[in-house]
């Protein structure tokens, strides 16, 4: 807080003013938006949130490592160069999850490409402070600090509204266009306008990357959220019928003015593939379903959701501490 000068009362009213603010998040709107320009905002968020966040995906990408399915990101690392970007990565807690997880497993890699992409301005001094830290190797975070002696990491901060592609400059759509993995970590939970940022996202992502994108969530999400779906009376198929025509009317709604404006480029690239189509109306399912968008047929009773995050190893525990204590 020193390299700020900011002091321990602005923070915890700052957090105060977080909880209330994230605790009232509908239909991915906060009550009043969030300044991530003032640093003392931006170290509350840190103190209160950025562990759970960093081990989130930490214990994410260590699962996929560990799963059959590990040759999505094994498959990655065996190049020279790995560029990899986090859509809405604020202070660079993905980040720093990222690196926890990829301890020990970049023997082949020789350049890392790290872009972080915000639209608070705020943010990117606090990740150059992150980077600082890292670099140094010193204490708790030392195992994840050895990476920067093994690899040749690039850290790039750029600011860019993920809703208004029509201001990304050269530098934004290039790394997109030329990332080999992408994070998107709750970064949609207070976007009330998801399906225009999905597709900005995913029009520029080279073919093979938009698999491996979406796998990459989908084991994200199943075993970090925790949801339990009380429905009315009325049955079972009811409910399932009213959600599905739920999903299609607000599908379409939003798609139709696409059409009338001829944007048919777009929609028939998405459109390539059966499976493409497939995997979008899932991942949209889920970015509606985690985000606060209830159909008709079910109540909010009981309804999360709820991110849990397994405890980590204790050293890796004690990286992320020291690492916000520096902050």
């Amino acid at each position: 807080m020193e390299k700020f000068s900011v002091t321990f009362p602005d923070v915890s009213i700052s957090t105060r003013h977080l909880i209330s603010n994230y605790r009232l998040v509908k239909k991915g709107r906060l009550p009043s938006e969030i300044d991530y320009t003032k640093k003392d905002i931006c170290l509350a968020y840190l103190h209160r949130y950025a562990i759970c966040h960093a081990s989130l995906v930490a214990e994410v990408v260590i699962d996929i490592f560990e799963s059959s399915s590990s040759s999505i990101l094994t498959s990655k690392l065996d190049k020279r160069k790995l560029n990899v970007m986090f859509l809405g990565g604020g202070p660079g807690n993905d980040f720093v999850g990222f690196l926890t997880a990829l301890n020990g497993r970049c023997d082949r890699l020789f350049d890392l490409d790290v872009t972080i992409v915000d639209k608070m301005s705020g943010w990117e001094d606090i990740f150059t402070e992150t980077v600082k830290e890292l670099r140094k190797g010193e204490g708790s975070y030392e195992k994840v600090g050895s990476i920067f002696d093994e690899v040749n990491v690039f850290p790039t901060f750029i600011e860019a509204d993920l809703i208004r592609n029509d201001e990304w400059t050269y530098e934004m759509k290039n790394k997109l266009e030329s990332a080999d993995i992408v994070f998107l970590v709750k970064a949609l939970s207070h976007i009330s306008d998801k399906l225009p940022v999905l597709m900005n996202i995913v029009r520029p992502l080279k073919a093979e990357l938009f698999w491996c994108t979406w796998i990459f969530l989908f084991h994200a999400l199943p075993s970090h959220v925790e949801i339990e779906i009380k429905l009315k009376p009325g049955g079972l198929g009811k409910a399932i019928w009213l959600y599905l025509f739920h999903l299609a009317s607000t599908f379409f709604k939003l798609l139709l003015p696409w059409l009338l404006l001829s944007h048919l480029a777009s929609i028939f690239y998405l459109a390539s593939t059966f499976y493409t189509w497939l995997l979008f109306f899932y991942f949209y399912y889920l970015a509606t379903t985690f985000s606060g968008f209830l159909p008709p047929g079910f109540t909010t009773d009981g309804l999360g959701p709820s991110w849990s995050c397994r405890p980590l190893k204790k050293e890796n525990k004690d990286t992320l501490r020291q690492l916000l204590s520096s902050w």
